[in-house]
């Protein structure tokens, strides 16, 4: 099949070259990214009238696109497992869904939920048994209550671990229960790891004895109001030692937890005055930087020109990277195996791609500033896990996802007005 390509806009930036990729799709608002073995990048579309999942060639900047057969499927996550498969959480419809690149061919399995705030968000990844791991952010059966589930693709059963919470009494004198899971992750040792925005600690489900282990993170908790803390996204991710680093996305912070220990670290760094939200999700380069994206909200809601930002631990120093005036809503984060960063562009409908160790002249804006460092302890806990066995579909069904389309890339992003998550979350 003939692949159209056309060359990809390029703006310079001091030590780096960005690049940008429109998605084909008019108002796809790629969302989650990741970066597969052979270096090709695949993204969601969350937009709830386009339901795609696209992959970006890198060698020749071509975008296929595979529609996802569920209407308004919302797709948030996503990962790559070891053959090849990509698999993804459907937030609006419900469902984890499963693309072979092979064949086009997309399966889907039901998550049952008994009201509308048990849906799966936020990242997900396999274990060593091939379970597939993600979390339902709020309540599957008590609303303010979340959980820690996983999926065997081979029965189709999905076991649930309702995850602890944190309450707070309302102005009715009424107890809100209050739990936001927002991120996920599996370790070597099969631990799941999970941020609960809201209650503001990271959490992880032990499977060996069956135990919620949590750390509060030190930080004051302003509930519904933005405050320092993790604030509604939490983005996670692991390094090679086994350290968790997060963000915070309230307090403009970087923190790295080391559960050897139960130190954690934190970088602050100054946000524009403009800006409410904060750093949201994050990935690590093979030299430990720290790259994340920033919420770029303003105080009325709108989303407003974002940067990409890299922290270096060992110095403490900030660098900043900005974008085209039009680039809003920067969400997903990704880096792939040369340490070029891929980004996903919600709001102006774009990757973007920060190539590493550029030789080009480069004059884009960069700004440089050392990070306020804070070293504390946290006092961790123990839950027993309560497992919920859910039975309801022994089998997914096969279903054959529209042809493939593969498009020319097109020079302008058509823009969108994001629906404000955040807001929603805290309804």
């Amino acid at each position: 099949m003939l692949l159209y390509v056309r060359p990809v806009s390029i703006v310079s930036g001091q030590a780096v070259q960005i690049r940008y990729y429109p998605v084909p799709t008019p108002h796809g608002a790629p969302r989650a990214i990741t970066v597969d073995s052979a270096g090709n990048v695949w993204f969601t579309e969350d937009n709830l009238t386009i339901n795609k999942i696209g992959v970006l060639t890198p060698s020749n900047g071509s975008i296929r696109e595979y529609p996802i057969p569920s209407p308004q499927a919302e797709a948030r996550s996503i990962t790559v497992s070891p053959n090849g498969t990509v698999w993804f959480a459907e937030h609006g419809a419900n469902k984890i869904g499963a693309l072979s690149p092979a064949t086009g061919r997309i399966t889907e399995w039901p998550i049952f939920a008994e009201d509308g705030w048990g849906r799966p968000e936020g990242g997900i990844g396999f274990d060593s048994t091939s379970h597939l791991w993600f979390i339902e952010p709020i309540a599957w059966d008590i609303k303010g209550i979340g959980s820690v589930d996983s999926l065997d693709p081979q029965t189709g059963n999905v076991t649930k671990y309702p995850a602890p919470t944190c309450t707070a009494v309302n102005s009715l004198n009424q107890t809100d229960i209050l739990s936001i899971l927002t991120a996920l992750l599996v370790d070597r040792h099969d631990d799941v790891w999970f941020t609960d925005t809201n209650c503001n600690w990271l959490g992880r489900l032990t499977l060996g004895n069956a135990h919620f282990t949590l750390y509060p993170l030190p930080f004051i908790r302003k509930l519904w109001t933005p405050g320092p803390g993790l604030g509604d996204w939490g983005g996670l991710t692991l390094d090679q030692t086994g350290k968790l680093w997060f963000t915070e996305d309230y307090a403009h912070k970087i923190g790295m937890l080391d559960p050897s220990t139960g130190l954690v670290k934190e970088w602050a760094f100054s946000a524009p005055s403009n800006i409410t939200g904060g750093p949201t999700n994050l990935a690590l380069d093979s030299k430990g930087h720290v790259w994340f994206t920033q919420a770029c909200e303003t105080p009325s809601g709108d989303w407003t020109t974002c940067n990409i930002a890299m922290l270096d631990p060992g110095s403490g120093i900030f660098r900043d990277y900005e974008l085209r005036s039009d680039v809003r809503g920067a969400w997903g984060i990704a880096v792939d195996a040369k340490d070029n960063v891929w980004v996903a562009g919600q709001g102006w409908n774009s990757i973007v791609e920060v190539v590493a160790e550029s030789s080009e002249t480069n004059s884009a804006t960069v700004s440089t500033a050392t990070a306020n460092s804070s070293v504390e302890t946290v006092t961790e806990t123990r839950v027993n896990a309560t497992p919920i066995n859910i039975p309801e579909y022994p089998s997914a069904p096969a279903i054959l996802a529209a042809m493939v389309t593969v498009v020319t890339l097109t020079t302008g992003a058509a823009k969108r007005r994001l629906g404000n998550s955040k807001r929603r979350l805290r309804r």
